[in-house]
């Protein structure tokens, strides 16, 4: 029953003691003597006067109560259920923490793995990205040391070779036990556009007196060499070429104009 309803029932109880009940406790049971106030009109008009009228008002009032202690034990009732429900969603939030805490671990140990995969795969990739890097133009790319190389076909002294190698964003190209070989196969490939068909590569003793270098700063292995060679008849032979009688390295006066080999590491 609506609450509105226990007010309006409530209302009418406390009229009728006013307008019957006190009558009725006095002995009198005639409406007639009721009091002439509005509202007694109207209970009277409504139910009547008499004593069984006022054993309804008493039973109202004991409805009222009844009503009134099953709405504080519903509300006792919807406050355990609210404990109740709280501690369940307590629980669903533990329960999302754990989880949480599982889905942290798991990511951490697909991180771990990933982090082996790519130490694995790292040198390839390595290897991929170098074969996918554009030399300039005219050069080509040596893979297994990471750099571009060309043999310029025309005649240059060992300084003007080094400027253009220069401008290409190079330098004469510094070799070693590793690739000497290959290189010197590929100057030889390229020879007979000068009159002495020897290329120039990055060998110097300049500013050393007798010990030879590298640019890179290197210094050079004996078994490069010619047989005999670097000799320096006349203290003029401070640059070396590729001889291929056998394919060694060999001093010779800066000056002379020959091919020569650049190297750009990009």
């Amino acid at each position: 029953m609506p609450m509105y309803s226990f007010v309006i029932l409530y209302v009418v109880a406390e009229i009728w003691t006013t307008c019957v009940c006190s009558s009725v406790e006095n002995g009198d049971t005639n409406t007639s003597k009721l009091s002439d106030e509005p509202e007694c009109r109207n209970v009277v008009y409504q139910f009547g006067g008499s004593r069984r009228q006022c054993i309804i008002k008493k039973e109202l009032d004991d409805a009222i109560e009844k009503v009134s202690m099953l709405q504080n034990r519903s509300e006792e009732n919807v406050g355990e259920q609210l404990q109740e429900l709280l501690k369940r969603i307590q629980g669903m939030v533990r329960g999302i923490d754990g989880k949480l805490e599982q889905l942290e671990a798991f990511e951490n140990r697909i991180e771990e793995k990933l982090d082996r995969i790519a130490e694995k795969i790292s040198p390839d990739i390595d290897n991929a990205r170098s074969c996918n890097r554009t030399c300039p133009i005219g050069y080509e790319y040596y893979q297994p040391d990471k750099f571009c190389y060309r043999v310029h076909k025309v005649c240059k002294s060992w300084y003007d070779a080094r400027d253009v190698c220069r401008q290409d964003g190079g330098d004469l190209i510094s070799l070693k036990s590793s690739n000497f070989e290959f290189f010197n196969e590929v100057a030889r490939s390229s020879t007979g556009f000068c009159f002495n068909s020897y290329v120039w590569v990055g060998a110097t003793d300049i500013g050393s007196a007798g010990t030879w270098f590298w640019l890179n700063g290197e210094k050079i292995l004996s078994t490069f060499w010619y047989p005999g060679e670097p000799n320096n008849p006349v203290d003029n032979e401070h640059c070396a070429f590729f001889n291929y009688f056998p394919s060694k390295l060999d001093d010779y006066l800066c000056s002379t104009e020959s091919n020569f080999l650049c190297q750009i590491y990009l």
